[in-house]
């Protein structure tokens, strides 16, 4: 992740605000921690954890041998962060299904394009296209939303315009806006 894009997740008053993309060759599931803090991501080189304030990568584990931390049937990975094992329901090619509403937004999501839509659908947002589309969803929190494609993820926080904690709009929207990020 550039300076640039950090900097304009800062300074944005845009209702979300793209974070960080990443080159995850294989990904297969994304999951959230409990806390909404970090991303879990799974791919077939095995899986790591994202800040998705910063988009910074906090841990990586680069285990081939899913049997050991991936349990399939019950679609859920063993977390990294230490202390107690947690597993973390995930979504993606297992099956399941991240929240794909939250307050007064949803997410319009096609084989190869995923946009996020304000209640009455005249304010949207491309948030990725062009490739397909494996994994998309909210944070339990509503405050983050990632889009997981075989080769990449991104991550987008609510901005100054996007929701508050009760899931409510704030601020200025915009209409028709696209990003050309993918």
């Amino acid at each position: 992740m550039t300076k640039a894009v950090r900097d304009n997740a800062r300074e944005s008053s845009d209702p979300w605000v793209l974070v960080a993309v990443h080159a995850i060759g294989g990904l297969t599931e994304l999951g959230f921690l409990p806390d909404s803090r970090r991303l879990l991501i799974v791919s077939h080189q095995g899986r790591g954890e994202y800040d998705v304030f910063t988009g910074a990568r906090v841990a990586r584990d680069r285990s081939e041998n899913r049997s050991d931390w991936f349990d399939e049937d019950n679609r859920a990975c063993l977390a990294l962060t230490p202390g107690q094992p947690t597993w973390i329901p995930v979504s993606g090619l297992a099956g399941g299904a991240l929240p794909t509403t939250y307050g007064e937004w949803s997410l319009s999501v096609t084989q190869e394009c995923a946009a996020v839509v304000k209640a009455g659908g005249l304010e949207r947002m491309l948030l990725c296209s062009g490739e397909e589309v494996r994994v998309v969803g909210f944070s339990p929190d509503g405050r983050t939303i990632v889009v997981g494609r075989p080769m990449d993820v991104y991550i987008y926080r609510a901005g100054h315009g996007g929701i508050n904690r009760s899931g409510s709009g704030a601020g200025a929207f915009f209409h028709e806006a696209s990003r050309s990020e993918a």
